[in-house]
C-alpha cells in the first residue's frame, strides 16, 4: 500500500473511531468495547500507513500485580485482561487515559505531515495501553549500512526520518568508516561533532547510533577516509 493511500485509510478510520466516541456517554461498557477496538485498529492500522512503519517495534508493557480483588470488572470479563493496578491491588483510574486517546484522536484530524499523523496514533495506542495493559509504540530506528557490495557508498544515501528516531550506521564492507557531519550543513544550533562518531568503526557489524531529538531539517554527512570517493549521506529530520 503508499504512503498517500495509506495516509487516507488511516485517516478514515480515525474518522469513524471519534464519531464512535462522542457517543459512548457515560455507558461503561460501550466506552470499554470501544477501547479495545481503538487499540487493534490503530496498532494494525499503524503498521498498514507506510513501509518504513515495518520498522516500528512493539515495546512490552511492565509486568503488573497479581489481582487481589476478589471480583472481576466489566472490562476483565469483556477483554479476558487484568487491569493496571497499583501497589495494593487497586484498579487505576482511566478516566485520563481515555482524556488522552479522545484528544489524540481531535489532534489527528488537525495534522498535515505523516509523522504528525504517527505521532497521535502513538498517543493514543499509550493512553490505551494504560487501560489495557496493551504494548505501546517505540520510536522508529533506521539502518544506513556503510560500504556496500558494489563499492565506498551509504546505503541508503538519503534517510527521512521523524523528530525524536533514531538513525543507526552499521559498518558492513570495505571499512574503516566514520560519520562526520558538516558543520555547514546541519540545522542551526546543532553540535555536528557531539553526533558525528567519535572515532572509526573499523569491526564488521559494528554500528554507532544517532538519535534525532534536537531540531528538524537537513542533516549532511560524510564519511572522513573515503569523502572523496563520494561516500556522503544526507538525513532529513522532519516534524
Amino acid at each position: 500500500m503508499s504512503t498517500e493511500a495509506g495516509a487516507i485509510e488511516i485517516e478514515s478510520r480515525f474518522h469513524q473511531l471519534r464519531r464512535r466516541g462522542q457517543s459512548w456517554g457515560s455507558c461503561g461498557i460501550c466506552a470499554v468495547v470501544a477501547a479495545c477496538t481503538l487499540v487493534l485498529t490503530i496498532a494494525f492500522m499503524a503498521g498498514k500507513m507506510d513501509p518504513s512503519n515495518m520498522m516500528l517495534f512493539m515495546v512490552p508493557a511492565p509486568a503488573t500485580s497479581p489481582s487481589r480483588a476478589s471480583t472481576a470488572s466489566v472490562k476483565e470479563i469483556l477483554t479476558g485482561m487484568q487491569p493496571v493496578r497499583n501497589s495494593i491491588g487497586m484498579a487505576v483510574p482511566e478516566a485520563e487515559a481515555n482524556k488522552q486517546i479522545m484528544s489524540a484522536l481531535g489532534k489527528f484530524e488537525k495534522c498535515e505531515s505523516y509523522c504528525c499523523r504517527r505521532n497521535m496514533l502513538a498517543q493514543a495506542v499509550g493512553a490505551a495501553a494504560i487501560t489495557l495493559g496493551a504494548p505501546a509504540l517505540a520510536a522508529e530506528s533506521k539502518m544506513v549500512l556503510m560500504g556496500t557490495d558494489v563499492g565506498l557508498a551509504f546505503e541508503p544515501k538519503e534517510t527521512t526520518v521523524c523528530k525524536g528516531d533514531s538513525v543507526t550506521w552499521k559498518n558492513n564492507r570495505l571499512g574503516p568508516h566514520n560519520v562526520v557531519f558538516n558543520p555547514d550543513d546541519v540545522p542551526s544550533g546543532v553540535d555536528a561533532s557531539a553526533i558525528s562518531t567519535p572515532e572509526y568503526i573499523g569491526g564488521e557489524g559494528e554500528t554507532y547510533t544517532v538519535k534525532f531529538d534536537k531540531a528538524t531539517g537537513d542533516y549532511g554527512y560524510y564519511c572522513e577516509p573515503h569523502q572523496g570517493a563520494g561516500m556522503i549521506g544526507l538525513v532529513t529530520v522532519m516534524s
